[in-house]
C-alpha cells in the first residue's frame, strides 16, 4: 500500500513539474512579466496541493467526498483552500481562469477568485 502511495506522489510531483514548466513556456510566450510568472507558479503549486488533498486518502482513511472544495470539511483540503483563495493570488488567479476549457475546473478556478476578491475586501490577511 505504502508503494501505491509513493507512486501517487511521485505522479503528482511529475504532473506538477510538467504544468508550471508548460505553464511558463505558455505565459513567456504571451509576453507575462517575471513577477506575474512566479506568483502563477505559487498559485499553480496551491491548485496542485489542493487537487492532491482532495484526491488522496492516507491509511485507509474513510471520509465524505464532496463535489466542491469549499463544501469539504477535511482539515487538508480546507487549508490548501484557504492558502489558494489568499488576496495575494488574485492576479495569478485570473490568469488561470483565462488558461482553463469550461468545466468543473474552471468552475473552482472562479469561485476561488471570487473568494480571493472577498477577503481581499474584507482586510482578511494575505
Amino acid at each position: 500500500m505504502e508503494d501505491m502511495q509513493a507512486i501517487k506522489r511521485n505522479l503528482f510531483e511529475k504532473v506538477h513539474r510538467r504544468l508550471t514548466e508548460e505553464a511558463r513556456r505558455d505565459l513567456i510566450g504571451k509576453g507575462i512579466t517575471t513577477g506575474n510568472t512566479e506568483r502563477y507558479d505559487r498559485v499553480l503549486s496551491l491548485w496542485v496541493n489542493l487537487q492532491r488533498a482532495m484526491q488522496f486518502r492516507w491509511s485507509n482513511e474513510i471520509r465524505t467526498d464532496a463535489q466542491w472544495p469549499w463544501e469539504d470539511q477535511d482539515a487538508r483540503v480546507c487549508a490548501a483552500w484557504d492558502a489558494l483563495t489568499n488576496p495575494g493570488n488574485e492576479q495569478a488567479l485570473e490568469i488561470l481562469s483565462h488558461q482553463l476549457p469550461d468545466g468543473s475546473q474552471l468552475e473552482v478556478v472562479r469561485k476561488a477568485l471570487q473568494i480571493c476578491r472577498e477577503r481581499s475586501k474584507d482586510g482578511s490577511p494575505k
